[in-house]
């Protein structure tokens, strides 16, 4: 593999050999590279109170009060995934429904024949009838596999060419897709260029925006389109913002939202995406709900929220 040149054999030029040059020295331990479900949780659990803060940070408040005249922009969490399947056709329909969303945020990965499929776990464990890493599935095998639904239901693994049949229309209409490259922990080689002229086929890259855990994923997203909207996940701020300048070709942050630990005025003029985590479907709501007004003083532009119908 050679990560200095794309599918076509084209290099990748200045991005990437500063981001390697920057990981050489150290940043790369700001980059999770085997994150999953169990491992967030225990990041959540560090910075539950908030990193760099000696109060306990509260964003929860009362239903009536949530919006309180906020401006934050609402992003739907692999769909609506608290009510529906997470990553599948039905939790992203009930989604793109929904007036005023910004967008709708998913995971790619490759199957073992090639084909992108939408997946956020590197196994198939969590969210279907069978074990075992996605890369090592066929696509035929992956689409037979069973995701436990409503009233006895059963979805299945859509493909990223399934999700844009249905998506496409709404997208045309303004709706954002944000598409994270799982790369972090299995590269998948060529993917980056595999979806970008898959979108660009379709007409629809301008209204997609691009994020991953990998700084290596992220040039080359750059490379292949100039213009793109790129945001770096990671999970403190300031790892967003360290490899940021780093020269990896991003223009947004997507840190945790409870480890926010740059203040609002180091963040200026910065589009910074906030996440969450837990409360999936099958788990019961909390009934909980975010002070979004709280966030946006934290700098904080948009939210990914597994409830996003509650909010808008």
């Amino acid at each position: 593999m050679n990560l200095g040149k794309l599918g076509d054999g084209t290099f990748l030029g200045p991005f990437l050999s500063k981001a390697s040059e920057t990981m050489k020295n150290g940043i790369s331990d700001a980059i999770p590279m085997q994150k999953n479900e169990k491992m967030l949780e225990k990041i959540a659990g560090k910075v539950e109170n908030g990193i760099g803060n000696d109060k306990k940070q509260d964003f929860r408040c009362k239903p009536e009060n949530m919006n309180g005249g906020s401006t934050m922009k609402i992003w739907a969490h692999r769909g609506c995934s608290q009510m529906y399947p997470e990553n599948t056709l039905t939790s992203f329909e009930k989604a793109a429904k929904i007036p005023g969303l910004e967008g709708i945020e998913l995971d790619i990965q490759f199957s073992s024949d090639g084909h992108m499929v939408v997946i956020h776990d590197e196994r198939v464990d969590r969210t279907t009838n069978s074990t075992g890493f996605v890369r090592d599935y066929s696509l035929k095998e992956l689409q037979a596999l069973e995701i436990a639904s409503l009233n006895g239901e059963t979805e299945h693994i859509p493909t990223i060419n399934e999700v844009l049949d249905l998506l496409g229309p709404y997208m045309r209409k303004g709706l954002k897709l944000n598409i994270e490259l799982k790369t972090s922990v299995y590269p998948y080689v060529g993917i980056e260029k595999k979806i970008v002229e898959l979108v660009k086929e379709r007409g629809l890259a301008d209204h997609i925006v691009w994020s991953s855990f990998s700084a290596l994923s992220l040039p080359i997203i750059r490379e292949l389109l100039p213009d793109a909207d790129i945001g770096m996940l990671a999970e403190r701020a300031s790892d967003c913002m360290r490899i940021h300048k780093a020269g990896i070709g991003s223009n947004a942050l997507h840190p945790y939202a409870r480890a926010m630990d740059l203040s609002k005025e180091e963040l200026e003029g910065m589009t910074v995406r906030a996440w969450f985590l837990k409360h999936l479907y099958p788990e019961k709501p909390t009934g909980n709900r975010l002070d979004l007004k709280a966030l946006e003083a934290q700098g904080i532009t948009d939210v990914f929220l597994n409830e996003p119908e509650v909010y808008l």
